[in-house]
């Protein structure tokens, strides 16, 4: 039986290049021709990217009429349990042989798993090698990135690439792709809170709650300048995180719009 077929091993659709903002160089990341870079380590910190930049790769394969595998290590660890006969391995292994690329995300979850589950992983990388088929690992907590283990990766050549907290730039062009004409958005406050240190995630959560806070009914948000924005709304407390630099010569720039 083909148990891939019972899980779903597409990347999310929504998650391409298009929407996909980091000025971080990352054409290492990507599969050559000659079969070079065939294994590869991507990872950052929760929030970085990780995750949205396989699924990106992953859709650019599909869009290209290839057949790509998206699967989390979750579920790598659900196949193990399914597959109990030397046929079920060989079927499952051949129908890895058929795509163009595998991604496998959240490595983290091999951290301190049972040895079979890592045995099994890294039979996956080994063939995926002898198969000649990409395959990409995705770490999004680089404090359980099982890969920066020399014992569990020895003789095993990979090529790895650590995403970098996106800057204010990469920020401000995230916050800027979610607001429309009609939200009436002013540049001034995407400046101030793209300065901030932080995961994407807090970055959309200051600009939504901002976006319906209700001074922004009694004044007129255009007439605000960042320093303005920044007193009013006290924005450092949506990023409890220390703010160790903020990105005030970058906030003056004129950002592409």
């Amino acid at each position: 039986m083909n148990y891939l077929k019972q899980l779903h091993t597409k990347p999310n659709r929504q998650l391409t290049f298009i929407n996909y903002y980091n000025s971080q160089d990352l054409s290492e990341v990507v599969p050559d021709n000659n079969f070079v870079n065939h294994f590869t380590i991507l990872s950052g910190k929760s929030g970085s990217g990780v995750t949205h930049y396989l699924c990106g790769i992953c859709n650019h394969y599909i869009f290209e009429g290839e057949k790509v595998i998206y699967i989390t290590a979750q579920s790598i660890v659900f196949l193990k349990a399914l597959l109990k006969t030397d046929e079920d391995y060989n079927l499952f292994f051949l129908e890895l042989s058929r795509h163009k690329l595998i991604a496998i995300d959240n490595v983290q979850f091999f951290y301190k798993k049972s040895a079979k589950h890592i045995q099994f992983l890294f039979q996956i990388i080994q063939y995926a090698r002898l198969a000649k088929v990409p395959l990409i690992l995705g770490c999004s907590d680089i404090n359980k990135d099982i890969s920066k283990s020399k014992k569990l990766m020895l003789g095993l050549k990979f090529k790895r690439v650590e995403l970098k907290e996106l800057s204010s730039y990469d920020v401000f062009r995230v916050l800027k792709n979610l607001c429309t004409p009609e939200d009436q958005i002013p540049t001034a406050l995407l400046y101030a809170i793209s300065a901030y240190n932080g995961m994407v995630q807090q970055h959309v959560h200051c600009l939504i709650a901002i976006r319906f806070h209700p001074l922004l009914k009694v004044i007129s948000p255009n007439d605000l300048t960042v320093e303005d924005f920044d007193e009013l709304f006290n924005i450092k407390s949506y990023f409890p995180t220390q703010q160790f630099r903020k990105c005030f010569p970058q906030m003056r720039l004129d950002y592409p719009l």
